[in-house]
């Protein structure tokens, strides 16, 4: 699979902390943002664990540790995702609330002849077959499988049958692109669902994975809400 980042809400910190200071201030979110941020930025304080920290983060971390994650939701971020399956994309599209735009099975033909190219398979993980043999012959029946399909496809596209009937014998492994866009909070509560911590399958907890990396890349202050609810936080 393969992520990237298409945008992001710009000055997210800062937009995140007028939003938390919003509720709790006689200042106007206008004045929050532009100068009053500033002073929290620029102050270091301590925590309970004489860690040093910016006094944006101490008071965003106490805020969102308390339960108020709602604030959260006007950072906003939209991703492009690539080859992942249809079974994956199942489990994605349950999280709400975020937006989500699919590459099609009826528009973009998936036979061998067309500009696309053939179907790609994301084969599932089978590593934690204990015997080796086990492995590789659950890999050649997959295989074996994937490769017939393909062959069925193409001749049902050469038939004149349409792409969007001809999609009904492709399995769950197909893979597929689409954009995403989901606030932070959202991205949270699908991290604690999927992570590699949790029973999730594989691919969706490599995909959550990927998907905090990203994230983190592009604004290092959300790392601790991350891990915030990997041990138990909101």
């Amino acid at each position: 699979m393969n992520i990237k980042l298409l945008a992001a809400t710009p000055n997210a910190k800062r937009v995140a902390f007028a939003a938390i200071r919003s509720c709790y201030s006689p200042l106007t979110a206008y004045e929050l943002f532009t100068t009053e941020f500033d002073k929290y930025e620029a102050k270091i304080v301590e925590d309970e664990n004489h860690c040093q920290m910016r006094d944006s983060d101490r008071l965003m971390r106490q805020i969102v540790s308390s339960g108020h994650t709602s604030t959260l939701e006007h950072s906003v971020f939209t991703f492009s995702i690539e080859g992942i399956s249809r079974a994956c994309l199942a489990q994605l599209t349950r999280h709400r609330i975020a937006s989500y735009s699919v590459q099609s099975q009826r528009y973009v033909k998936q036979n061998s002849e067309s500009k696309h190219g053939k179907a790609r398979f994301i084969a599932p993980d089978l590593t934690y077959l204990e015997k080796q043999d086990d492995q590789v012959e659950s890999r050649q029946i997959i295989d074996q499988t994937l490769a017939a399909i393909q062959t069925a496809y193409d001749e049902l596209i050469a038939h004149g049958v349409k792409a969007e009937d001809a999609r009904a014998i492709l399995p769950q492994c197909s893979d597929c692109n689409l954009t995403m866009t989901m606030n932070l909070r959202s991205l949270l509560n699908f991290y604690k669902l999927r992570n590699k911590t949790t029973h999730a399958q594989k691919e969706i907890q490599d995909l959550a994975e990927e998907i905090r990396k990203t994230v983190v890349a592009a604004e290092p202050w959300t790392d601790w809400f991350f891990d915030n609810v990997l041990n138990g936080g909101k």
